[in-house]
């Protein structure tokens, strides 16, 4: 949720909390009785479809990011390997093909990083026999390869995160605009027959429409309307 729907969500909560403590009067009118179990379950369908939200959006992110940086530091371990054994062999070719730096490898978009990592790969694995004894061994490669498919299922994992998010993104805001509905199309006006014979209830329950900001460094109050029962109230827009 953003800021303004969990003020929002608040609102409804306590708008809840006021029909649930007067269910007795609520319960005399059937659809407003219907309406407040409508609410209920709009208000934890919020919870639930906020919770999902969250959870598709933290890891994946990360996860990309460790798996770049793990390949990255293996392909230094291939490279200066490589680097060494064709120093010694007099193979400037060879030399060319791996001469470059940690922060070369870092400043390669996405696909340009897997090219080159699976270039490597494919290179060492070909000289494996030759550069044990410089420190590489294929237990090292059988890792580096992990590590290679490792990042390139978290690029494919990215997308789909992003399309995930936008999808329950998208339901969250439905969510909240049922609720709106229900509220003002529904129990706001049903609430209107406590006006005159139950003032007390009927401002509680105006009282609790109102979106508080709760998130800033100041008490704010959404623009309201001004109703009046026995006493003057205040009703929020949704």
């Amino acid at each position: 949720m953003n800021l303004h729907e969990s003020n929002k969500y608040n609102m409804y909560t306590t708008t809840i909390g006021v029909l649930d403590a007067n269910k007795p009067k609520v319960d005399n009118v059937p659809k407003l009785a219907a309406g407040a179990v409508k609410l209920g379950d709009g208000i934890l369908k919020i919870k639930t479809v906020d919770k999902q939200f969250d959870d598709k959006s933290s890891p994946k992110g990360e996860v990309k990011k460790q798996a770049r940086n793990a390949v990255v530091l293996s392909s230094l371990h291939v490279v200066h390997t490589i680097y060494a054994y064709a120093e010694d062999q007099n193979d400037e070719g060879l030399k060319a093909k791996v001469n470059i730096s940690e922060t070369e490898l870092h400043n390669l978009r996405d696909d340009e990083l897997g090219t080159k990592v699976d270039n490597y790969y494919t290179l060492a694995n070909g000289l494996i026999a030759n550069l044990t004894e410089y420190g590489l061994v294929p237990s090292d490669l059988t890792t580096f390869r992990t590590e290679i498919d490792a990042f390139t299922a978290s690029k494919t994992n990215i997308g789909t995160g992003k399309a995930e998010r936008t999808g329950t993104r998208s339901s969250l805001t439905e969510c909240f605009v049922e609720v709106d509905t229900l509220l003002s199309g529904s129990i706001d006006k049903l609430m209107e027959g406590f006006r005159k014979k139950d003032p007390e209830f009927y401002n509680a329950y105006w009282s609790a429409r109102v979106i508080r900001d709760i998130g800033g460094s100041h008490s704010k109050e959404t623009p309201v309307v001004t109703k009046t029962a026995t006493v003057p109230i205040t009703v929020p827009t949704t």
